[in-house]
């Protein structure tokens, strides 16, 4: 009977573990399935398609790493109709070495010809990689139309009546008036008003293409010659050229029956064998010339190395430095009786001599011309006290003169400093330098203020350039050359800047100066405000007096110096360096008397403050209401990137409205002052707005001005607030983000915001409750139940076997 009692127990022990293992399975099952199920509907509102999002893939042709230093061309010819479809099998590719010269031509094509003026040979200069070059063609022929009656009925018979375009090459030869090929020249060919085709004589002959002649009686094009070798006189205004044609029917071909031109030295001819129009043009060589050359003294000596620019009725003859004595300007044309006005000035002095032509003067020379008795006489002269003029023939020589600087016999010490005197014309404080002097060595320093001038994108910065004589002896001031840094624009029409005649340079590859006529082109500017100019050496006595008992003194008052100043503008886009910082470098020419160069050059510096706005957006508060509940949650900008989750009954989804509060805090974390002008807030998906005096709606987003008056200092901020209805839909619910993006802004300098963070966004997120407490809850009951009776069981059988 034990033996029976203790199976039973045993019995029942596992049918209890059994029942517990069941429970528990069962509960973990109906969670997952629950926990499934929610996760399915959060993925849904959120959009998420269940998969990783590619990456576009970037693929590498090959394109970047071709050789740089690729010297071969090519021309791909393409044959089209109207509608672009080829006309051909393939393109006519052509091959060659970049910056030789190729042409092609227009085809044949069977019952096509020629869309207007198209079939000009096409050339031009190879060019690394590829040139497409297209000919068009339209179907050639029309239809013609005849009736006819065939049992009562009309019957329409339509043939293709097709006139085919006769090609017809033009070759120009040009010649001199005995007769001998001359080169060189250029010519146009055009119709219209349309340039058609264009090239340079070569060995007397141009070939300039093909003409398509298409239809009957005379067909005018305009010739003009371009350019004209030295020495040789122009076909002025364009030449006429008339070609008239026919149809011929024998041969169904047009045909060229004549060809003209309408002006002297010029004629045209027909070449039927080779299908040519021959033009011939002749260019008289210029006898009546004259030339004129420019020589510098000093006494009866020539100097070399100064500079001229010449120019005649405002237009550029020549800028180049005298050397071998003289500049010369050769084959100079007279074609009529008159005078011709030439100015001169002065770029750059010749090394070690004065400035011949000082503060940007400009002299006159009238060359005049007499027609007698059918040949030109020359006489010339000029105003100008700083000049004379020579005429022998026809050559006119200008003497200018000039004189050797006195330079003092000892050698002196010139220094220079620079710094910043005035910002959009307002004075700066404290950054004048002072001087110092050790009495050991008598040695001069310079202590000016180490922090840099702050200003802002389109201010105007005037430096000041203060060059110093250090020595005991009296000395000359010498040229100042700028340096045009990164951030910083020269303005020529500043008074300031023409008053000490700034004039722009860029260097060579040897670091010489090369004067440029467009300003906005100069890397470099130099003044000669100072060449010339006596700098008193110091007083040593009075040195030595205020030294007297001490190391060193202050020198500022007993040291001699000039000034001379330049404006800039600050262009922050035109910055390179990272840090905002412009670095402004000025230096003094070099020269023999100078015996110290170190202190011959000098810095200022300046820092561009930037201006930067920045968003932060965050809930304020969010309210909730339907049937069971209307409660208000309230978060904060402490919150701020905290997500907040909202639980909604599933019974309510579809009755309940959700109120958030949005605020925007738009703060000024840059250096200057401004404005936020305008505001968009892109508005979420099922969101309303709730328009108030702040906000308004602009089709999907919501536009504010608000701030567009309220100027933010740096560190400054403001607070806007924006409010959204949201009616929730049973299976569109879940994460839902707001942002807002400053989209306009303002600041008295212009300035660029250079930063990223003008936009913000917040969100929250809502979840339904769907009633799995509940089964979890059953799910346990059960499992206790499971439990109870198992005991109750084991309870009976117990008091049985009793």
């Amino acid at each position: 009977m034990k033996e029976i009692n203790n199976r039973n127990k045993k019995t029942l022990l596992v049918t209890i573990i059994v029942a517990i293992i069941f429970a528990a399975l069962f509960c973990v099952g109906t969670v997952g399935f629950i926990r499934s199920n929610v996760a399915s509907k959060n993925l849904k509102a959120n959009g998420d398609n269940g998969g990783a999002v590619q990456n576009p893939q970037v693929v590498d042709n090959g394109q970047n790493n071709q050789n740089a230093s690729q010297q071969t061309g090519t021309v791909t010819v393409y044959y089209v109709d109207e509608n672009g479809r080829a006309l051909t099998s393939e393109p006519l590719v052509k091959t060659g070495t970049v910056g030789e010269w190729y042409e092609v031509e227009r085809i044949n094509v069977p019952q096509y010809t020629t869309t207007g003026e198209e079939p000009m040979t096409r050339a031009g200069y190879y060019e690394a990689g590829n040139k497409d070059v297209i000919f068009k063609y339209k179907p050639a022929g029309e239809e013609v139309r005849a009736g006819a009656s065939e049992d009562g009925k009309e019957v329409n018979v339509v043939f293709n009546n097709t006139k085919i375009t006769t090609d017809y090459g033009v070759r120009i030869i040009t010649k001199d008036n005995n007769g001998n090929a001359i080169s060189g020249a250029r010519f146009s060919i055009g119709k219209d008003n349309n340039e058609l085709a264009n090239g340079t004589v070569i060995n007397g002959e141009l070939y300039l293409g093909k003409l398509a002649i298409g239809e009957s009686g005379n067909i005018v094009y305009d010739l003009s010659q371009t350019e004209v070798p030295s020495g040789y006189k122009k076909i002025d205004g364009k030449i006429g050229l008339t070609l008239n044609s026919s149809w011929d029917d024998n041969n169904k071909k047009f045909v060229l029956n004549s060809a003209s031109t309408d002006k002297n030295g010029t004629s045209a001819t027909i070449d039927s064998d080779r299908h040519e129009v021959i033009i011939e043009i002749v260019n008289n060589k210029i006898s009546d010339m004259y030339e004129m050359e420019f020589i510098y003294l000093d006494g009866s000596n020539t100097v070399n190395g100064a500079k001229l620019k010449v120019e005649k009725s405002n237009q550029l003859v020549k800028e180049e430095k005298i050397t071998n004595g003289k500049l010369e300007i050769k084959d100079i044309a007279i074609e009529e009786a008159g005078n011709d006005i030439y100015e001169i000035s002065e770029t750059e002095a010749a090394t070690g001599y004065e400035s011949a032509l000082k503060d940007g003067r400009k002299a006159r020379v009238a060359v005049t011309k007499t027609l007698n008795s059918g040949n030109y006489t020359i006489t010339a002269g000029t105003n100008d006290s700083g000049i004379s003029v020579r005429t022998d023939g026809n050559v006119v020589t200008v003497y200018i003169q000039t004189k050797k600087i006195d330079e003092p016999d000892d050698k002196y010490d010139l220094a220079i400093m620079k710094f910043v005197s005035e910002v959009d014309g307002a004075p700066t404080n404290g950054r004048e330098p002072t001087v110092s002097v050790n009495k050991g060595e008598q040695r001069f320093s310079y202590n000016k203020k180490n922090d840099m001038e702050r200003v802002a994108n389109s201010q105007e910065v005037t430096f000041r350039l203060r060059m110093y004589n250090e020595s005991l002896e009296d000395g000359r001031g010498k040229r100042i050359i700028e340096d045009i840094p990164d951030g910083l624009v020269y303005l020529p029409e500043n008074e300031t800047n023409k008053k000490y005649n700034w004039k722009g340079y860029i260097r060579n590859n040897e670091g010489d100066l090369v004067a440029v006529s467009d300003i906005s082109q100069a890397t470099s500017i130099a003044t000669d405000y100072l060449v010339d100019k006596e700098i008193k050496g110091y007083n040593k006595e009075a040195v030595d007096s205020a030294l007297d008992g001490h190391s060193e003194s202050s020198a500022t008052k007993y040291l001699n110096f000039e000034d001379v100043e330049i404006v800039y503008e600050v262009r922050e886009n035109k910055i390179t360096n990272p840090d905002r910082i412009i670095e402004n470098t000025v230096t003094i020419q070099k020269n023999e008397n100078d015996d110290n160069d170190k202190n011959d050059r000098a810095t200022e510096r300046l820092y561009v403050k930037y201006f930067d706005l920045d968003v932060s957006k965050f809930i304020e508060e969010i309210k909730v209401k339907n049937e069971k509940e209307d409660k208000v949650i309230k978060v904060g900008e402490e919150k701020k990137g905290q997500m907040v989750k909202i639980d909604v009954a599933k019974s309510q989804a579809n009755k309940t409205t959700i109120t958030v509060k949005y605020g925007v805090r738009v703060k000024n974390i840059g250096e200057i002052a401004g404005y936020a002008t305008e505001i968009v807030d892109f508005i979420p998906d099922d969101f309303e707005l709730v328009e108030d005096d702040t906000w308004k709606l602009e089709g999907k987003n919501a536009v504010t001005t608000k701030l567009e008056n309220t100027i933010l200092e740096p560190e400054e901020s403001t607070i806007i607030y924006i409010t959204f209805n949201w009616k929730l839909k049973d299976g569109k619910i879940g994460e839902r983000f707001n942002e807002s993006k400053i989209t306009k802004y303002e600041n008295i300098y212009n300035a660029k915001d250079p930063t990223e963070d003008n936009n913000d966004k917040e969100g929250f997120l809502v979840s339904i409750r769907t009633g799995s407490k509940v089964i979890i809850t059953i799910t346990t009951c059960v499992a206790v139940i499971t439990a109870l009776a198992v005991v109750v069981i084991i309870r009976r059988k117990s008091r049985k076997d009793a």
